[in-house]
């Protein structure tokens, strides 16, 4: 006879999230500190030159890249970009994230024949 020892982890205090966590709560079902981590709501920017995928129920959806803030205990707030779809999560500063927006905008003016 095998027997099967499960410990159970009592919860973390519950902290002070960032005034955009969608949660707000303070995490206080989490068991490790830094599961507590913060996020914003997202927004989803559908990537419409990539082909669409077809989800559990038959639903067919274009590919989306989520924009996000987050923050936990042992990281600083940032902007993160995440895709399920391409397996990609890119966690930047706001200075690599305005550089970033910089560079697009620059990329689409260029394109429409501005500066």
């Amino acid at each position: 006879m095998t027997a099967t020892l499960y410990l159970v982890r009592p919860n973390v205090a519950p902290v002070v999230c960032q005034p955009w966590c969608t949660d707000g709560d303070g995490h206080p079902d989490e068991t490790l500190a830094e599961d507590q981590t913060c996020y914003s709501a997202r927004t989803d920017v559908d990537l419409s030159r990539l082909p669409r995928v077809k989800m559990d129920d038959g639903e067919v959806v274009p590919q989306v890249l989520e924009v996000m803030l987050c923050s936990g205990p042992c990281q600083p707030t940032s902007v993160v970009l995440h895709s399920e779809d391409l397996s990609i999560c890119v966690d930047l500063t706001f200075k690599e994230a305005r550089a970033l927006a910089d560079a697009f905008v620059a990329a689409v003016e260029l394109a429409e024949g501005g500066a």
